[in-house]
């Protein structure tokens, strides 16, 4: 019997993908459907949960904030929506645009964290500029943070006045999460914002990750225990021809993630090919420790934790950008010797020093929560 292409075999599997995909509801528990698009106008936000108590956390002085906020919180069964008012000078509103997950950039911000365990172990952070840019982070060991991680989620904001809106909506399918018995889940939250004009940032909570207490201060909340599934895939092919050789090659490959439910979660990569990912910039080294980039693989990116495994500060499991990647025999990586012509002799400074670029996986200090 012939054997399937790679291709067929795919097709195959694609197939059996969607014919066992789980059907999804089109109601929803809203009063009518939020449009993210900054602008808090549709009625059911009058109907939200709301949440005004912050403290100035820096600096660290817990005294009323200077500057208004509020956060509205609505539910469905497809997740978590925040509209975030922040009142402040049109004038010292900072709406620069930013690449993700830069924590110092120099915009106003604000953001949630959730607990969607409620048990103080792990933690995800989302905020969004008034520009529009956002940053993703996952915390654990309660206030280590990690920009590593990042998910799939709908923000947008709008500037209005003397005042700056954001719409965020999380679905529930964001992130693993424990199985919880009843009909409500239990879940923490922490507000925060950052009035950059100022230096300064204002939370829901008595705390910020740079205090020794973060993570455990978080409030209480319930919500809905909705039933989580979802299935997305990414097929691709990629064809590259060679006219000097005459060659051509054919790659055909696919990503699958599915949420099984709340608590399980299935990723598979075949025939991976990465080359979508965002490529890096270079750094230019003059120390003697090599440094690198993070992974920016969606399928070692979106479950950051899943593979951020260790034990105590002289071993931890890592993946590599060899994952994926044709093996590199000593042969190939060693190129061969050639011997120098002779130069006259010179003198050379101890302290002298010849760069190299190399990769660079320096984590930035989170200034966000």
């Amino acid at each position: 019997m012939r054997s399937l292409s790679l291709a067929s075999r795919l097709a195959v599997l694609l197939s059996l993908l969607l014919l066992n995909s789980p059907t999804y509801s089109e109601t929803l528990t809203l009063s009518e459907a939020i449009t993210i698009d900054g602008v808090l106008e549709e009625d059911a936000w009058s109907t939200a949960r709301e949440w005004t108590k912050y403290y100035e956390s820096i600096p660290f002085s817990l005294a009323a904030p200077q500057h208004f906020q509020k956060v509205l919180i609505l539910e469905d069964e497809n997740g978590m929506y925040f509209g975030f008012i922040n009142e402040q000078s049109y004038d010292t509103i900072r709406a620069n645009q930013h690449q993700r997950d830069d924590e110092g950039a120099n915009v106003d911000k604000a953001g949630v964290s959730i607990d969607f365990d409620g048990n103080g172990l792990t933690a995800y952070g989302f905020s969004v500029s008034a520009g529009g840019s956002i940053s993703d982070s996952i915390y654990r060991n309660e206030n280590e943070g990690n920009t590593d991680w990042d998910a799939n989620w709908d923000s947008a904001t709008h500037i209005e006045g003397d005042a700056w809106f954001a719409e965020v909506f999380i679905p529930w399918s964001i992130a693993p999460m424990k199985a919880q018995s009843g009909d409500i889940r239990k879940v923490k939250l922490a507000f925060w914002r950052m009035v950059v004009a100022e230096g300064r940032a204002n939370t829901s909570i008595k705390g910020n990750p740079r205090q020794e207490k973060f993570m455990s201060l978080f409030h209480d909340y319930t919500f809905q225990n909705y039933s989580v599934s979802k299935l997305d895939f990414f097929p691709f092919i990629n064809v590259i021809e060679d006219r000097v050789l005459d060659e051509v090659d054919t790659k055909v490959g696919m990503e699958v993630f599915w949420k099984i439910d709340s608590g399980k979660q299935l990723n598979i990569a075949l025939n991976p090919d990465f080359g979508q990912v965002e490529s890096d910039e270079l750094v230019v080294n003059f120390t003697s420790s090599e440094t690198y980039y993070s992974d920016k693989r969606p399928f070692f990116s979106e479950n950051h934790s899943l593979f951020d495994v260790k034990s105590n500060e002289m071993f931890y499991i890592i993946n590599t950008r060899r994952i994926g990647a044709a093996p590199t025999t000593i042969a190939q990586a060693t190129p061969p010797r050639r011997k120098a012509p002779a130069k006259p002799a010179k003198s050379v400074s101890p302290t002298s020093t010849t760069p190299s670029v190399i990769r660079n996986k320096m984590r930035p200090s989170i200034l966000g929560f």
